[in-house]
């Protein structure tokens, strides 16, 4: 991206309905140029379904009214299967084609399935922590310099309920591949039927939460070590929107998407002095 494109570019992975529909809408409603440039902002919405990215665009642009062109915002639709490689690589593509890279990538795609089983267990890990963790690779070669990745993570990543030694490996993993390592090895005992012998639990989204604020934690240590100044620039944090009122929660949640909006918004626009491997919750870093 030339330097004189004062174009801030955001892409909100599964953004097309839910705490990503919403996210794209505060990003829009809370953006506010750096002081003193003339800067404009790129929400890409990231869909599996081109049309439906398409018509929550309608719908966001008939909700915002004329807040978007007040705040110097556009939105355009991003088809995107985070379980496809290939579509993965097209979005990559897309973005660069039309605005040279990204500034931001909230990492909203996530699942929530009924029952427990080895199965469960694998189809979960692909959606909210393998691909998610391949996309993060993969993005990293068009991300600008200070560039910001948020992942959505949830309280049910709390450590509560596994062994010490297990909470010793979450909390003390400084790489990546030893997260990696921790999420096979779940997988590996839920296979085999002794997984609480092993000191895990039987949460299968609970534990793909937890493997993603450890691999955020991981991921911008290795960040920080490279020899890349511009992949030391790089932030990468995580965070709860809280019980939010979507199709995931089956309409349970107590809180608006908006509400849920609230803590990656914050993680996406405010001045976070360089923080980074955080946990966020409430818009406050979290113990974890």
């Amino acid at each position: 991206m030339s330097s004189t494109t004062a174009t801030r570019v955001i892409l909100v992975t599964g953004s097309n309905r839910g705490i990503g529909y919403g996210i794209v809408a505060r990003l829009a409603r809370e953006f506010l140029p750096t002081a003193g440039k003339e800067e404009r902002l790129k929400i890409y919405v990231g869909s599996r379904d081109q049309q439906k990215g398409e018509d929550a665009i309608k719908s966001l642009q008939s909700e915002l009214g004329k807040t978007l062109q007040a705040n110097n915002t556009s939105l355009q639709t991003c088809q995107l299967d985070m379980s496809d490689v290939e579509s993965r690589k097209n979005a990559i593509a897309y973005i660069v084609e039309r605005d040279g890279g990204l500034h931001t990538v909230i990492q909203n795609a996530g699942v929530a399935l009924d029952g427990f089983d080895a199965e469960v267990v694998r189809k979960t890990f692909e959606t909210n922590f393998h691909n998610v963790v391949a996309f993060n690779n993969e993005l990293l070669p068009i991300l600008q310099e200070n560039a910001r990745i948020v992942i959505l993570a949830s309280m049910a990543g709390s450590l509560q309920g596994y062994s010490d030694e297990i909470i010793r490996r979450f909390r003390a993993a400084s790489t990546t591949k030893e997260v990696e390592t921790l999420a096979d090895e779940y997988y590996k005992a839920v296979q085999k039927g002794d997984y609480k012998d092993k000191g895990w639990k039987g949460a299968a989204y609970g534990c793909s939460k937890a493997c993603i604020i450890a691999y955020t934690r991981a991921f911008s240590n290795e960040l920080r070590k490279s020899d890349d100044a511009r992949l030391r620039s790089i932030t990468i944090n995580s965070c709860c929107p809280g019980y939010v009122n979507t199709g995931m929660t089956k309409g349970k949640g107590v809180l608006t998407l908006d509400q849920g909006a609230a803590t990656p918004v914050m993680l996406a626009l405010q001045d976070l002095n360089g923080r980074s491997g955080g946990y966020f919750k409430d818009e406050k870093e979290q113990n974890w």
